[in-house]
C-alpha cells in the first residue's frame, strides 16, 4: 500500500513541475505577444497562466504536506485544464484560427471605414499596415489614404505597404508560427 502513495506522490509531484513551468511560459509568452494581440487575449493568457500556476502549487503543496484534500483538488483542476485543451484541439482541427479571427475583425473594420472614415486608425497606427489587403483599398472606395497609413507625420506620400490583415498575421506567425495543422 506504502508504494501506491507513494508513485501517486510522485506522479502528482512531476505532473505539478511540469504544470508550473507551462504556466511560467504562458505568463511570458503573454508578457511577450501584449503588443501583438488585443489587449484582452493578452490579459486572458496571462491570467490562465497564473491559474494554472496556481493548481500546479496546489499539487506540490498536496505531497509536500501529505494532504489528500490539496492533492484531490489538483488532480480535480487537472481533469478539467485537459478537458479545455481538448476543446481547445477540436476548435483548432475544425479550422478556428487565430488567421480567420484576424480577418473577420478586419473585414468587420473595413466595414466600418467605408461608413465611418477613421475606423481602421487604431488597428493601422497599432500594426503599421494599410487598409484590408493594401493601401489601393482606399482609392477602391475612391477616399484618399488615411493619413494613420504614413510611415511618418513628417513625410506625406510614404504609407505602409502590407494591408492590415498580412501585418496582423505576420506578427502571429512570429509569436507563435504558422496556425494550421498542415505547418504551412
Amino acid at each position: 500500500m506504502a508504494w501506491k502513495i507513494f508513485a501517486l506522490k510522485c506522479i502528482v509531484s512531476v505532473l505539478s513541475i511540469f504544470m508550473g513551468i507551462t504556466a511560467l511560459s504562458e505568463i511570458i509568452f503573454a508578457t511577450k505577444s501584449i503588443s501583438a494581440y488585443p489587449t484582452t487575449v493578452a490579459y486572458i493568457m496571462f491570467f490562465a497562466g497564473i491559474i494554472t500556476f496556481g493548481v500546479s502549487c496546489f499539487g506540490i503543496c498536496g505531497v509536500c504536506n501529505k494532504s489528500f484534500c490539496l492533492m484531490s483538488t489538483f488532480t480535480v483542476a487537472l481533469c478539467i485544464m485537459i478537458i479545455m485543451q481538448l476543446i481547445n484541439i477540436a476548435l483548432l482541427m475544425m479550422g478556428y484560427n487565430f488567421d480567420t479571427l484576424a480577418e473577420k475583425a478586419i473585414k468587420s473594420l473595413w466595414e466600418q471605414e467605408i461608413t465611418a472614415p477613421g475606423a481602421m486608425d487604431v488597428p493601422q497606427t497599432m500594426y503599421k499596415c494599410c487598409g484590408k489587403y493594401r493601401k489601393e483599398d482606399y482609392l477602391e472606395i475612391m477616399r484618399p489614404i488615411s493619413n494613420s497609413c504614413r510611415v511618418s507625420e513628417a513625410v506625406e506620400d510614404v504609407y505602409y505597404e502590407k494591408g492590415c490583415i498580412e501585418a496582423i498575421q505576420n506578427i502571429h506567425y512570429n509569436i507563435t508560427g504558422p496556425t494550421d495543422l498542415n505547418g504551412e
